[in-house]
């Protein structure tokens, strides 16, 4: 298949138990990183109120099956890529291109200064990747309230084991190319 062959479009209800087998097999990948595959991962109740909230896209392919998907939250002024994955079958497609190309869109629609994400720092699909999609690193002093609260709800869950750090894209195209906490 070739990129022009997937079709970006809002998840459906009946595919979240596919969604959560794709973040499954997604995480099998961080093993190459000597972290465990069985971080925790997103509850089927997750996928529902997400996908409820018009906040899940999936990348589908030729059979309408999704090969990827998106999870994002609203928050004040941003909005929060929670979780995106590529089935392992469907890397190396742009797949996850898309839908922070998608997750920029929203926030550039809804008028919303920032999308933010957080993510391993050392893991090469991870932080290193999402530096070259043009997001820069939150410092901890600088983080919002809610972005902080995310941080420290992964301390909570074990994530911090391994480097982690919060990033942020200006989806508003005359800001300043650093970071900045926005007012």
């Amino acid at each position: 298949m070739t990129a022009s062959t997937y079709r970006l479009r809002p998840a459906r209800l009946d595919e979240l138990p596919r969604l959560s087998e794709i973040e499954d097999e997604a995480g099998k990948m961080y093993a190459e990183a000597e972290i465990p595959a069985d971080l925790p991962g997103l509850s089927l109740e997750a996928f529902a109120d997400a996908q409820r909230e018009g906040m899940l896209w999936v990348v589908a392919d030729t059979a309408d099956a999704p090969a990827a998907f998106a999870l994002c939250w609203r928050r004040p002024n941003a909005i929060h890529l929670r979780e995106l994955d590529v089935a392992p079958a469907h890397m190396h497609q742009r797949l996850g291109r898309r839908l922070i190309e998608e997750v920029r869109n929203l926030a550039s629609r809804e008028g919303r200064a920032l999308v933010t994400l957080t993510t391993f720092a050392e893991v090469p699909w991870n932080a290193p990747l999402y530096r070259r999609y043009g997001f820069v690193e939150v410092p901890t002093e600088s983080q919002l309230p809610w972005l902080a609260e995310i941080r420290a709800q992964e301390e909570r869950e074990g994530l911090d084991r391994w480097p982690r750090l919060a990033m942020a894209y200006s989806a508003k195209p005359d800001a300043p190319a650093s970071w900045s906490r926005p007012p």
